[in-house]
């Protein structure tokens, strides 16, 4: 397999990390403790899972696919950090001042 499925998959998986950490944080219920921590436990395990499946496929390979594939994963995560800094995806919406005072 070539350089660019190996970098593409590293880019696909950084992405559905960052997806599935958003819609984890975003469904979290104030209400339930207990089912928010699953959530965000069954959450950190999926992503760690698909990481190591990744870089361990890439890495039978070879160290050029696996380095590819890491390199996928970090520049992904980084253009994604940068994005969502810019606030081009919509993801920070501003607060209402009440809000934040408790009232």
């Amino acid at each position: 397999m070539n350089a660019v499925f190996w970098f593409s998959a590293g880019a696909v998986v950084a992405a559905l990390n960052a997806v599935t950490r958003r819609r984890a944080v975003t469904s979290i219920p104030a209400s339930t403790k207990a089912h928010s921590l699953v959530l965000v436990v069954g959450g950190v395990f999926l992503r760690l899972g698909l990481i190591a499946g990744l870089l361990g496929l890439a890495l039978q390979r070879g160290i050029v696919p696996g380095l590819l594939a890491f390199g996928g994963l970090w520049v992904t995560r980084g253009v994604i950090l940068v994005c969502f800094g810019l606030g081009w995806f919509g993801v920070f919406e501003r607060v209402p001042e009440s809000v934040n005072d408790g009232g």
